[in-house]
C-alpha cells in the first residue's frame, strides 16, 4: 500500500490591500507615460498645425486677399466707366446725328453718281489697249502724217 498522502496546506492568500502599493504604484506610471504620450501627441499636432498654417493657410489667405484687391479695382474701374457712359438724352442725339449724316451721304452719293453718269457720256472713258499689244504700254503711239 502506498504511503499516505501528506496534509494539505492552506495556500497564503495576501492579506487585504496587500497589493494595493505595487498598484497605484503602476497606476502613477501609466498615468505619467499616458500623460507625456499625450503631451508629445498634442506638441506634434500644434507643430503639424503651425506648419500647415505656415504651408497652406497664409497662402492661400494672401492669394484670397489678392483676389480681393483686384476685384476691388475691378470694381472702382467699373464705377469710373459707368459714369463716362452717356446718359440717354446724349444717346438719342448720337443716333440722331448719325441719321442726318447718312442721309447726307446718301444725297452726296446721289450726287456724285448723277455728276459721273452725265461726266462720262460727255468724256467717254478711253478704251483700254488689248491685253495681246503689252508692247504698245512701252512705245509712244504712232504719229499721224502731216497735214498737206
Amino acid at each position: 500500500m502506498p504511503p499516505p498522502h501528506p496534509p494539505v496546506q492552506q495556500q497564503w492568500a495576501p492579506p487585504a490591500g496587500y497589493f494595493d502599493p505595487y498598484f497605484a504604484s503602476m497606476q502613477e506610471s501609466m498615468s505619467s507615460q499616458i500623460a507625456g504620450l499625450a503631451s508629445q501627441m498634442q506638441n506634434q499636432m500644434n507643430l503639424n498645425f503651425q506648419n500647415m498654417q505656415q504651408q497652406m493657410l497664409q497662402p492661400m489667405m494672401a492669394r484670397m486677399q489678392g483676389v480681393q484687391e483686384s476685384l476691388h479695382s475691378d470694381i472702382a474701374a467699373l464705377d469710373s466707366r459707368f459714369e463716362d457712359l452717356p446718359s440717354f438724352e446724349q444717346f438719342e442725339q448720337l443716333e440722331q446725328r448719325q441719321q442726318h449724316l447718312e442721309q447726307r451721304f446718301d444725297t452726296f452719293n446721289t450726287a456724285f453718281t448723277g455728276f459721273s453718269d452725265h461726266f462720262y457720256s460727255v468724256f467717254p472713258a478711253p478704251v483700254p489697249p488689248p491685253e495681246f499689244y503689252p508692247h504698245q504700254l512701252f512705245y509712244p503711239p504712232p504719229r499721224p502724217p502731216p497735214a498737206v
